[in-house]
């Protein structure tokens, strides 16, 4: 009987050990339950983070490509301006140089029209060749060349009549008597000179002129006040136009 007891005694015993062990290790089970659920709750909020941080990153990066787009086409609106200034500019220049060519042309035309007018061209003639400029150039450097012909001839034909004709008798002026040119009239081929008869001048007295130590001609007086002189460029003589402030130096007989 009391071996019995003894055993029943026993079993209880192990029963209540495998149900206190049990209930450990139901309550271990639960633990690594619950720490395994924290892990995966803080992996879970790691993982938003992440992503979180994946999508301002994106969000920052797609900023930045559109800020960058928008500094490029603001770059490109900045060069586009720039090069439509430049191109204002030279069309400013453009139309500048174009009206500056008119304004020549427009002084040649009525040089040209001048240059007619004293050839006693008739009105009629004048303005067909307004309208036919290049034919009339063509015609103006034609009767240019016509006319040096005819000036050479006429200069040959003078040449030969003053060798023909008595030798004039040339007038006596101061030896050393010195003077400048202070006008020159080139169409009709006479000066200007700041001495008179208050120098010694006398009308139809020659004088050499002189630049830099060269001669490059002859004048002839032909008119004589106090203080200035207007004498005719001898064309046998000319090697240059005169200029204003070429010297002129009386070289006696």
């Amino acid at each position: 009987m009391l071996y019995k007891i003894v055993m029943i005694l026993a079993l209880g015993v192990a029963v209540t050990a495998g149900v206190f062990n049990e209930i450990k290790v139901n309550a271990h089970i639960q633990e690594e339950l619950r720490l395994d659920q924290v892990a995966d709750d803080k992996k879970k909020e790691e993982d938003a983070a992440h992503n979180k941080a994946d999508q301002d990153l994106n969000r920052y990066r797609d900023l930045r490509e559109r800020k960058d787009r928008e500094l490029t086409a603001s770059k490109q609106e900045d060069q586009d301006r720039a090069a439509d200034v430049v191109q204002t500019q030279s069309a400013e220049r453009a139309g500048q140089d174009a009206m500056n060519s008119a304004e020549q042309e427009r002084d040649v035309t009525k040089q040209s029209n001048q240059d007619f007018e004293d050839l006693s061209m008739e009105l009629v003639e004048i303005k067909r060749i307004r309208t036919k400029l290049p034919k009339v150039e063509r015609e103006l450097t034609t009767a240019k060349k016509e006319r040096e012909i005819v000036t050479n001839d006429n200069q040959r034909m003078r040449t030969q009549i003053v060798k023909l004709a008595p030798a004039e008798k040339k007038p006596l002026m101061p030896h050393g008597l010195r003077g400048k040119i202070v006008s020159v009239d080139t169409k009709y081929q006479y000066v200007v000179l700041d001495i008179g008869t208050h120098h010694g001048v006398l009308t139809k007295g020659e004088l050499m002129i002189s630049r830099d130590g060269s001669l490059l001609g002859k004048v002839k007086v032909t008119r004589v006040e106090d203080d200035y002189s207007i004498a005719n460029v001898l064309q046998d003589w000319k090697a240059d136009e005169p200029l204003e402030g070429d010297a002129v130096i009386y070289g006696g007989l």
